[in-house]
């Protein structure tokens, strides 16, 4: 599942009276938004910041698709300003002993921490238990933001190295 970690000048009150109307429910203190398998959650944390007057909120959707659709039609009109992006991914055949061979046996990944944390490109990869990555994206400076999109997109060409999705028959010929 992905989450998005953004923060803004609206409300938690603000946003309930903008999306309210358009679909989405109230439930135990979020926002959610599902239909036909999708998901799109909205959590408020903490207050507002005593500097900046923004409130800060977390996404959390299922596919890249509806999430980015959802997230332009319910909360771009806010103007947000995304501080992380991230996405959780297991995969029960590997063990996290498999997963730091993995990455250390690859030039092109870098070793942040020999524990388990690794970096390519934009994307810090952290092993955070058997089968379990914690793949993530957060600005290089405290005042930076992130696109959504091409965070979207460098998480997404990333997964599809560590978990090819294409079958290549060629691989199979003796």
């Amino acid at each position: 599942m992905y989450k998005v970690t953004y923060f803004m000048e609206a409300s938690p009150r603000e946003l309930e009276q903008k999306l309210l109307p358009v679909g989405f429910q109230k439930s135990k203190g979020s926002l959610l938004w599902s239909s036909e398998g999708s998901l799109f959650q909205i959590i408020p944390f903490g207050g507002g910041n005593r500097l900046t007057n923004d409130y800060g909120y977390r996404v959390y959707f299922k596919s890249v698709s509806s999430g980015l659709y959802l997230y332009d039609m319910a909360l771009s009109m806010f103007q947000p300003m995304i501080k992380g992006v991230e996405y959780n991914f297991t995969e029960l055949e590997r063990t996290k002993t498999a997963w730091l061979f993995y990455f250390k046996s690859r030039p092109s990944f870098k070793v942040i921490d020999p524990r388990g944390i690794y970096k390519k490109g934009k994307v810090e990869i952290v092993t955070v238990k058997d089968s379990h990555l914690n793949l993530q994206i957060r600005p290089k400076h405290p005042k930076g933001v992130l696109s959504l999109n091409e965070s979207l997109e460098d998480i997404a060409v990333l997964l599809e190295e560590i978990n090819p999705t294409e079958l290549d028959i060629f691989a199979f010929v003796s």
